[in-house]
């Protein structure tokens, strides 16, 4: 069974969800939601418009801030595959504006992504200026977010500041 039929699976398996509920609930984790993986995997395989569709149903259910900001970021990654950077650029915004409201002035790799993902859509809009600015503030947060471990978040923030230059 590949990705996409495994998630697509679990999606429309209501036991699973129920359990992943109550392990977060015990543990305090926080899981990637079933929803973010099947919208993950249908953007990955460019179902854009199941993709959205997963997203609006759960902007319409969704209440607290957190969720907003990954179904936004999504949102905003969904319109970059179809070439709408300005509606791109507005879910991204959206994304990190709820992402700096819950996480305050706290380092937050969500937000270091969110900060990356602006600056790649000015980088395909042509204005280099303020791409350069918003990789580097990706780039900032990443190296205080992880400190001097190597990661591929820090060697994707060195690659889109160079693809800038």
């Amino acid at each position: 069974m590949d990705k996409f039929s495994l998630v697509l699976t679990l999606y429309y398996c209501e036991e699973y969800r129920q359990v992943i509920a109550e392990i977060d609930r015990w543990t305090g984790w926080e899981h990637q939601t079933v929803e973010e993986m099947l919208v993950s995997s249908l953007i990955e395989v460019n179902d854009l418009d199941r993709a959205s569709e997963v997203i609006a149903t759960k902007l319409r259910e969704e209440t607290s801030a957190e969720p907003f900001a990954d179904l936004n970021r999504y949102m905003g990654l969904i319109h970059i595959k179809r070439g709408n950077y300005s509606l791109a650029q507005d879910y991204l915004q959206t994304s990190l504006s709820l992402g700096l409201k819950i996480n305050g002035d706290s380092l937050h790799p969500d937000i270091a992504t969110s900060y990356g993902n602006i600056g790649s859509v000015y980088q395909l809009q042509g204005n280099y200026s303020s791409a350069m600015n918003y990789h580097q503030k990706n780039l900032e947060m990443q190296v205080k977010v992880h400190g001097d471990s190597p990661r591929p978040d820090i060697a994707l923030s060195y690659n889109n500041i160079g693809a800038v230059c």
